[in-house]
């Protein structure tokens, strides 16, 4: 059947996301490594879709939403392009958190 083959892709539901946001502000304050920058064209390529430039980055799909988070958006279609420099999140840390957030109950 035609939608065995759809593959879901979804990589956030709603617990995941409230997990994420239960620890936003210790990613902020304690695993920021780096800051990296993006050319001003880059920027706004993406007005509007900060996944996208994150994914272009080449930031594991599933660690996208904190990194959105800790740059201070709300979600992804509230970025303007005008911001240029991020804040980079310890990829160690994110799996932590990731493999917690995600073990089966």
């Amino acid at each position: 059947m035609l939608t065995d083959l759809i593959k879901d892709n979804k990589v956030m539901d709603d617990e995941l996301l409230n997990n994420w946001n239960s620890v936003i502000e210790t990613l902020y304050t304690k695993h920021i490594i780096k800051t990296t920058k993006v050319e001003g064209n880059l920027g706004h390529k993406y007005r509007g879709d900060l996944y996208g430039l994150f994914q272009e980055l080449d930031l594991p799909a599933e660690y996208i939403y904190p990194h959105i988070r800790v740059n201070g958006y709300s979600n992804s279609s509230d970025y303007d392009g005008t911001q240029l420099s991020f804040s980079v999140i310890d990829d160690a840390a994110l799996r932590n958190y990731y493999k917690m957030f995600t073990r089966k109950k």
